[in-house]
């Protein structure tokens, strides 16, 4: 365990286990022992909980207070935190801030052990509650006890929050707490986008109320008391914004620069008081309590509101224009329209309170303006498209760095990453009138293409996309380059200047770039595979695939692109051997697609090149396939192609195989690369519904009987590997279920060949074999088979197996 972690990471289900989860969810309330144990002996277990949560908040806020400072250590007494007064509890310090606060959400970071024992607490309290008829107040005692943290505190507020109608008065005591507020504000504020155990199950008392705020919640409890005309109870409110405003005035007397909050704590209790409730009549007939501030407090809040707004305004610019949130098919005309407008003045005027990076949203505006009129979705004015050239340009030009900056630096959201989608569309027809500096726009595009990131130059290729098939266009009298596509090309190449390190340096104390000349064609195979960039190949050899399509690049480019995939495949099989990373997913489908797309087209010859190379390398051989089968999983208009490309793939990995490629000697996973030439569906990490993707893609996946006898051969290679045998368990999920109970079955038993251990406590295996029993109705031979597979694979060990047994019970 490093010194920055509070609690050791843990497999979840063998605690004893250590593992790094890559696939969410990263917490649960399953996870660990802890809701056994709170079953068993809930009052020990939740003094271990609180324990262990108070140890890791107070380490928690000594990273924070200690980030980039050499400060020492605090005691749990003086660490960060608040102090809280609580009914059967007392006066008593909390360590924490507002992410410990939130770590029952996931919401905020924190160690996932610590967030899979809240989850457990949490569902435990509602049993409690819900089932058992617990007394609300009981509970939260119960939960407090031993506990010197803020995240149980966080949890405690949310449960009285969602069982609201048996919270009584009990979150009185919190709400006189203004950092119990601010708290709530932000955990409120990040519900529902990101949490890493995912979203609440169904059965999640309450769920629907995990948005409600203080404010909510104070003006629910007002206007249920007004309505009950309960005047001890408006009174008991009426102390409570008392005693907030009380506790509010005492904190700026040692903090000053903390005045301007008073105002904010103000509209906070004006909440409680029923003056501040009016009743309205809604256009539907219907009457509606509404609360207003009172006037002064109103007056003083109006420029710090306008000003939130302008900057919610930009944060919506920038989300709503970018990869992230939007879709440049369906931005509204009229809304962009007005966006632009609204862009523009924030050159101008711009807003006190907004993103980190206001231009970002400005770019992100102007990028969407530029692609939008290219494609004719609006009809933009000559002043917009130019005041969108000029931001683009300099976006382009001025790319933010800083001393963490690398090429491998993620940050979707940043004005360069947006200006590469956008500015190549500056040299298509629409914008020929406006007489944008050609000198300038190529120089933006060469910036771009040979950008220190390579999440800029990925999204170079998709700002070029609409240009390659694009008309050529020449000054009028034929005799000069294309002025479409030459200052296109000219930026693909320059990205291969950087493609080569050169010796170590001491300076920098790594191999740092050593420029490659041109022509690329005859410079590029000289460089040797221990020198060469892999990942600063994807872009140029997606473009040369791309440019062969414009008349005047034909030549060039189909040169290039050959030189280029040879390079790449050398430099893979090098980078797979010594186990380098910074090639991300993103980076190899891409290069995947060019493959892809040249053997769907009579070009198989790259792909076979590979594949010949690699079928001596299992990482390399391994990482292609997986590649190739992502892209048919999340590509539905490619997927036509997959059994005439699988089939290349099969014959020229097994004609590689049969003639003596040593696949095991020069990794330990020949396995996986075995397995992964049966094609199945492939999930991306960062897929949200991966449920469904695999679903579309089994709909319309390739048919067994495409592949013919290859499979045959693949299966003389692959038998004796378990995870062949989880592959073939997951392909025939692709295929019709009479296929199957006869072939499938067949496949699995070749695979194993008699060999069951070390095919035990297979998932993928038993959980097929388990969804075949439950779905299908068998012939009696199948059925057999199916038993012979299970009592083997029960005798090998396998539990799941056994519980399969069971079934004939």
């Amino acid at each position: 365990m490093g010194p920055h972690q509070a609690v050791r990471q843990r497999h979840p289900l063998a605690p004893t286990r250590l593992e790094l989860r890559l696939w969410p969810p990263f917490a649960a309330w399953y996870y660990g022992p802890f809701f056994q144990l709170l079953s068993l002996r809930p009052a020990e277990t939740l003094g271990l909980i609180n324990r262990m949560l108070n140890h890791a908040a107070t380490v928690r806020t000594q990273i924070t207070r200690r980030w980039g400072e050499d400060l020492p250590e605090v005691s749990a007494e003086s660490a960060e935190g608040i102090e809280l007064d609580l009914p059967d509890v007392g006066p008593r310090h909390y360590v924490g801030n507002d992410g410990v606060w939130r770590w029952y959400r996931g919401s905020a970071g924190g160690p996932y052990p610590c967030i899979s024992a809240l989850l457990a607490v949490e569902r435990f309290a509602d049993q409690l509650i819900d089932r058992l008829g617990l007394p609300l107040k009981t509970v939260v005692n119960l939960l407090l006890s031993d506990c010197r943290n803020l995240a149980m505190p966080g949890l405690v507020v949310g449960l009285l929050l969602r069982h609201f109608d048996k919270a009584a008065d009990q979150l009185d005591a919190w709400l006189v707490h203004p950092q119990v507020w601010e708290m709530e504000f932000a955990r409120t504020a990040g519900e529902g986008r990101m949490h890493v155990q995912g979203p609440d199950p169904e059965d999640v008392i309450g769920r629907e109320r995990r948005k409600v705020t203080p404010r909510d919640a104070v003006a629910e409890m007002t206007v249920r008391a007004m309505l009950a005309q309960d005047q001890p109870r408006l009174d008991a409110l009426a102390d409570v914004a008392d005693r907030l405003l009380a506790n509010a005035h005492s904190a700026v007397q040692d903090a000053p620069e903390l005045q301007d909050r008073i105002v904010v704590v103000q509209a906070w209790a004006s909440a409680f008081r029923p003056a501040n409730y009016h009743l309205r009549r809604a256009p539907d007939g219907s009457v509606i309590v509404q609360h207003e501030l009172p006037e002064p407090v109103a007056t003083a809040l109006a420029p710090s509101s306008a000003a939130v707004s302008a900057g919610n305004e930009a944060l919506r610019l920038e989300l709503t224009y970018t990869r992230q949130e939007g879709d440049a098919e369906n931005w509204p005309a009229e809304q962009l329209m007005a966006d632009i407008a609204l862009a523009r003045q924030s050159d101008t005027e711009p807003p006190s309170s907004a993103p980190l990076r206001l231009p970002n949203a400005r770019v992100a505006v102007a990028a969407a303006a530029v692609r939008s009129h290219a494609r004719g979705s609006i009809v933009a004015a000559d002043a917009d498209l130019r005041w969108a050239a000029e931001t683009l340009l300099t976006a382009a030009e001025n790319p933010y760095t800083d001393s963490f900056s690398s090429y491998a630096s993620i940050d979707p959201l940043a004005a360069d990453r947006t200006a590469a989608r956008a500015t190549p569309s500056l040299l298509l027809a629409p914008f020929e009138h406006l007489g944008i500096d050609k000198n300038r726009t190529a120089q933006a595009l060469t910036a771009l293409a040979a950008s220190l990131f390579d999440e800029v130059r990925t999204e170079f290729i998709t700002g070029c996309a609409p240009l390659w098939a694009a008309p050529c266009t020449d000054d009028g009298e034929g005799c000069s380059p294309c002025l479409r596509h030459a200052p296109l090309w000219a930026a693909v190449e320059a990205g291969l200047g950087d493609c080569r390190l050169g010796p170590w340096d001491h300076q920098a104390q790594r191999r740092v770039p050593e420029y490659l000349p041109p022509p690329y064609p005859q410079t590029l195979p000289s460089v040797p595979v221990g020198a060469l960039m892999v990942n600063r190949l994807t872009m140029p050899t997606v473009c040369a695939a791309a440019a062969r399509s414009a008349d005047c690049l034909t030549p060039q480019a189909s040169a290039l692109l050959q030189v280029l995939l040879d390079t790449h495949r050398r430099g893979m099989d090098h980078w797979m051997t010594e186990g380098y990373g910074g090639y991300p997913d993103a980076q190899r489908e891409l290069v995947a697609r060019v493959l892809i797309d040249l053997t769907a087209h009579g070009e198989p010859e790259p792909l076979i090149a590979h594949l010949q190379t690699f079928a001596a390398n299992a990482a390399a051989l391994h990482r292609l396939l997986h590649d190739l089968a992502v892209v048919f999983t999340y590509d539905a208009q490619l997927r036509p192609a997959l059994p005439a490309v699988w089939q290349t793939v099969l014959q020229a990995t097994c004609d590689a195989l049969d003639t003596g490629a040593g696949l095991s000697e020069n990794s330990d996973r020949p396995g996986e690369a075995l397995a992964a030439l049966l094609p199945r569906p492939q999930l991306r990490i960062s897929d949200p519904d991966p449920d469904n993707t695999l679903n579309r893609a089994r709909d319309d996946w390739l048919a067994p009987e495409a592949l013919g006898g290859l499979v045959d051969r693949w299966i003389t290679h692959a038998a004796g590997h378990p995870q062949a045998a989880d592959a073939v368990a997951q392909f025939a999920r692709t295929a019709p279920k009479t296929w199957q109970c006869d072939t499938g079955l067949n496949w699995l038993e070749r695979i194993i060949n008699d060999h069951y251990n070390g095919f035990e406590d297979r998932w993928f295996i038993t959980h097929w074999l388990g969804e075949l029993r439950e779905t299908t109705t068998m012939s009696p031979r199948e059925l057999s088979q199916w038993r012979r597979i299970i009592d083997s694979l029960a005798a090998a060990g396998d539990s799941r197996a056994v519980a399969l047994q069971r079934i004939d019970e």
